[in-house]
């Protein structure tokens, strides 16, 4: 073979191995394009994952502040209604105390008062009995006037007590009658403190 033939083969040859080395090269291109794609694809996926993630993960943090502040409210409601319930059961009792104090000033003051409506009927007895003695001589009608006058005093003395004792007697009933609702206000106010706190402990 001459040299330009030798020339030509050569050159054909290298356009040959320039042909498929392009061809390779698109080849590759086109993997990687197509690898760029799949890429961009997942991308976009988990870029939309991680949105949603992001929106579930801020709904689950206000979820968590309210029922942490439902929890605190319900706690702090439960507080109050046991120290309520604490102080209705205080103050029951008190009251309860104070019914059975009044009622037993009430007895002693209606016994004190029965005792001197008796004096007072004897008293009174006891001037109609002087009043209606005669009296034998002078000296023996300024004796019984005098016993009759000092019968007098103590029945007006007796009369005055009674009546002091009958307004007191009244204060008193009125007293225990007043206790005695703030028993039974007592009472029912510690029944809604314990069903208040009962139904804050089940919450």
């Amino acid at each position: 073979q001459t040299d330009a033939g030798r020339g030509g083969g050569g050159s054909s040859d290298q356009t040959l191995r320039l042909n498929n080395e392009l061809k390779d090269v698109r080849v590759e291109l086109k993997r990687l394009e197509s690898d760029r794609d799949r890429l961009s694809e997942q991308y976009q996926r988990e870029e939309q994952a991680r949105i949603r993630s992001e929106g579930k993960l801020a709904t689950l943090e206000v979820e968590l502040q309210e029922a942490t502040h439902q929890r605190l409210t319900a706690e702090s409601a439960r507080n109050i209604a046991q120290d309520a319930l604490a102080k209705a059961e205080v103050a029951r009792h008190k009251a309860a105390e104070e019914v059975l104090l009044m009622q037993r000033a009430k007895d002693q003051a209606s016994t004190g008062s029965d005792d001197l409506k008796r004096e007072t009927d004897r008293l009174r007895r006891r001037v109609a009995e002087l009043e209606a003695r005669p009296t034998s001589s002078p000296a023996d009608g300024r004796e019984q006037e005098m016993q009759r006058e000092a019968v007098e005093r103590k029945l007006r003395d007796a009369t005055e007590k009674a009546a002091t004792m009958e307004r007191q007697l009244r204060g008193l009933q009125a007293e225990a009658d007043a206790a005695r609702t703030d028993a039974m206000k007592a009472r029912a106010e510690a029944a809604r403190a314990k069903a208040a706190a009962d139904t804050g402990a089940v919450d």
